[in-house]
């Protein structure tokens, strides 16, 4: 899938596998919906980079404006600083593989 495509299987994702996270069950989830976490990486900051860079992506939930951390991680996983640290994205149908990698390869290189 797409989803997967972004989180695995290309090289510049390796800087990233140990601290990359995924959060809830990968088949429980909408195909196109991927949310993970970045222990330790500010992403408040690197969404706004991302952004720059024509990737779009939130760190929360798109329902809430004002939560300083995602409640939907925090009820999954307990984990504050997990929550704290959140990436969620949502593909859409035209979505490429090629959008796919270099949003991967941009993200390995923000870190």
């Amino acid at each position: 899938s797409s989803r997967a495509k972004l989180t695995t299987g290309h090289g510049a994702n390796k800087k990233i596998d140990g601290m990359l996270i995924a959060n809830g069950d990968m088949s429980e989830r909408l195909p196109n919906n991927l949310n993970i976490s970045l222990p330790g990486i500010d992403t408040e900051m690197l969404t706004l980079q991302l952004d720059a860079a024509g990737i779009a992506c939130s760190t929360k939930s798109s329902c809430l404006k004002d939560e300083r951390e995602s409640y939907v991680v925090r009820a999954l996983t307990g984990d504050k600083s997990r929550a704290a640290s959140t990436l969620r994205f949502t593909l859409g149908r035209y979505t490429t593989k090629k959008e796919i990698e270099y949003a991967a390869n941009t993200i390995a290189c923000l870190l």
